[in-house]
């Protein structure tokens, strides 16, 4: 789910190919009701040099709409390959 949500908050044109590289961190503090409202709060943590392209840290965190609570926090590692 994470690397779908993020994928729509950004757009780069250089890219080939990118990658799910996996995830640090990962907590599951509250579960999921059916039907419920999600939103993904993101920012980049770290940008590092990786082969051909780069690797990305985001902190990601999966609020629920009306819960105090969120569904998933977690550190996303992506790679973007030119």
């Amino acid at each position: 789910m994470l690397s779908e949500l993020i994928s729509k908050q950004f757009e780069v044109k250089s890219v080939t190919m990118g990658l799910n590289y996996g995830l640090n961190k990962v907590r599951f503090p509250n579960p999921v009701p059916v039907n419920s409202e999600l939103r993904l709060i993101s920012s980049v943590k770290l940008i590092e040099d990786f082969q051909n392209g780069k690797k990305l840290t985001f902190d990601c965190t999966i609020e629920i709409k009306g819960q105090e609570k969120p569904a998933c926090v977690a550190e996303f590692i992506f790679i973007l390959l030119e």
